[in-house]
């Protein structure tokens, strides 16, 4: 009887120090490779697709994702997504330079310094269906769909529910749970 506590006492000692030695080597691993701002807000964009519905089906072959005016990913995007699909349709990034091109895409980022486009984007971007997603503070409580933001040194988001709904768009309760939302829809 006592090998056999012996033993099993060194087995409930492995059992739990191979998942604590795991653990330690993974979070290292983590700490080492630092991952930076846009590298963190070109997951989240795939991330959201998961969670919201586009009000209308796209035929198009690719699923589009612009970035307007200055690109702040550097090439980010194009590096994540060279071989990922989303609705079943292969990545494709795109750079918009022009109010007429915003329609092409399904999401466009805005970043900042774009205030002078802000309300002709949105008005674009609504009726084609473009998610808009931006890291620019004030640009939710003006009508961009989703907006990146740091709080106590992690990247948060918000979003705006009624110009998300105004727009077609239908986002999973698990996506609203989880945001600061702005500009609630209210009950009638």
């Amino acid at each position: 009887m006592t090998i056999f506590r012996r033993v099993s006492n060194q087995m409930k000692l492995l059992q739990n120090t191979v998942p604590f030695t795991f653990l330690m080597f993974t979070s290292s691993l983590l700490y080492s490779q630092e991952i930076d701002e846009y590298t963190l807000k070109a997951i989240w964009l795939e991330k959201f697709t998961h969670f919201i519905e586009w009000p209308e089906n796209n035929d198009t072959p690719y699923f589009s994702i612009g970035i307007f005016n200055q690109d702040p990913f550097n090439g980010k995007l194009e590096s994540i997504y060279s071989n990922y699909f989303v609705e079943n349709r292969p990545v494709k990034i795109k750079h918009i330079y022009d109010l007429d091109s915003i329609g092409l895409v399904d999401i466009l980022f805005i970043p900042g310094n774009n205030d002078k486009y802000l309300f002709q984007i949105i008005k674009v971007a609504k009726e084609n269906s473009v998610l808009l997603i931006s890291d620019t503070k004030g640009y939710a409580e003006q009508g961009v769909h989703i907006n990146f933001y740091t709080l106590n040194n992690q990247i948060r988001f918000e979003i705006n529910e009624s110009a998300i709904h105004n727009s077609g768009f239908f986002v999973s309760f698990r996506l609203l749970n989880i945001a600061k939302i702005v500009q609630p829809i209210t009950s009638e």
